[in-house]
């Protein structure tokens, strides 16, 4: 008698066995499959600012124009609404933006910069009136007034072009050039 118990049990515990590895198995698929599915999927990131005038859309393969905007608007606002006072905080938070590979350079020019700022107490303002965005290129044309002051008076007022060249990788967009185009 003890032993037919003993054997029902053992079938019984045996059936449990095999009904967990084979849930495990289906467990292993579907985490495969639903990686396999991440892995090749395009990532769709939508980011609003608190002022919804218009979309960003952010792919793996591509950045919209009004997100390119906005962009190179806050950078030139940044690179250029200069004082003594700020151009620490502006060289630190441009330096972040820059894409490894023209970090040396942009870093070298920044810091020139600021030290021109702070010696001279120059202070700069752009004004932007145009921009021409190349969302395939990833570049970005900003013209604006540039206006240049040495303690409270102007000392020069210019139209100036400014050229924004990005890098889009790793889902990260970076600042891979910037230069002024001058115009003959």
């Amino acid at each position: 008698m003890e032993l037919s118990s003993l054997n029902v049990e053992l079938s019984r515990l045996i059936k449990q066995r095999n009904v967990t590895i084979l849930l495990n198995m289906a467990l292993i698929l579907v985490i495969i499959v639903l990686s396999l599915v991440l892995l090749f999927k395009d990532t769709i990131v939508v980011v609003t600012p608190s002022v919804i005038a218009k979309e960003y859309r952010i792919t793996d393969k591509n950045i919209s124009k009004s997100y390119l905007e906005d962009m190179s608007r806050d950078v030139v606002t940044t690179l250029f609404n200069l004082t003594p006072k700020n151009v620490s905080y502006m060289t630190d938070t441009v330096l972040k933006l820059v894409h490894p590979s023209a970090y040396g350079q942009v870093s070298k020019e920044l810091y020139k910069l600021q030290h021109d700022v702070i010696t001279r107490k120059v202070s700069t303002v752009f004004y932007p009136s145009s921009m021409v965005v190349d969302e395939n290129n990833l570049l970005v044309r900003i013209q604006g007034d540039f206006y240049t002051f040495i303690g409270s008076s102007l000392t020069a007022h210019k139209k100036r072009l400014f050229e924004i060249h990005y890098d889009y990788t790793g889902a990260k967009l970076t600042i891979g050039g910037f230069s002024e185009i001058v115009e003959d």
